[in-house]
This record gives structure tokens, sequence and C-alpha cells, in this order.
């Protein structure tokens, strides 16, 4: 069973990735919210993840950012991908292997 901590993560992960999503598209939570059948501020809750949503809901949300994607931009737009941080660094040539040993190059 997920422990507290993981469950507000993933909601904090799903509301974010949501949010950018609409954003995004460039709709706001009250167009969403009526298109989706859903209310506004359930969705702003979602959104700052302070509530989950169940499967069917969240899948009308989703449907219905799809469906704002393709008529705004003439096709499906990619809703933003899950990133925590950038790692924008690379392990140098005599960094240790999992076992601790520094690697051989050359």
């Amino acid at each position: 069973m997920a422990r507290r901590e993981e469950f507000d993560e993933s909601v904090l992960l799903l509301g974010d990735w949501l949010a950018r999503w609409r954003i995004a598209v460039g709709v706001s939570q009250r167009i969403l919210a009526a298109r989706a059948g859903i209310d506004q501020g359930g969705l702003s809750r979602l959104e700052r993840g302070l509530q989950l949503v169940g499967g069917r809901r969240l899948a009308r949300i989703i449907d219905t950012l799809d469906q704002l994607s393709e008529q705004r931009f003439l096709g499906p737009i990619a809703p933003p991908t899950f990133r925590r941080q950038a790692v924008d660094w690379a392990w140098p040539d005599d960094a240790p292997d999992d076992d601790g040993a520094a690697s051989a190059s050359g």
C-alpha cells in the first residue's frame, strides 16, 4: 500500500500536469470544467493537489483537454511531460562504478 507522502506527491504531480496542459491549450478552468461536466472548484482543487478525482471524472478531463487541443491547434498537442527537475550534468569519466571502483578509461 502506498504511503501518505507518496499519495500526496502523486496527486500534486497529476494536478500540476493537468494545469500545465490546460494552460498550454489556452483555456480557463471555468471553460474546461464546463466542457468536461465537472465543477470549477473541484478542478481547481485537483490542479492544486488538494483533491483526487475518480477515474471517470479524470478521463472526462483528459478527453476534454485532448479535444480542445485539437480544436485550437488543428492537431493534437502532447500533454506536458512529468519532470521534477532538469538534469544538465554528466558523470565524469573517472566516476566510480556501482561497486565503488573507478572506471578504467583509455
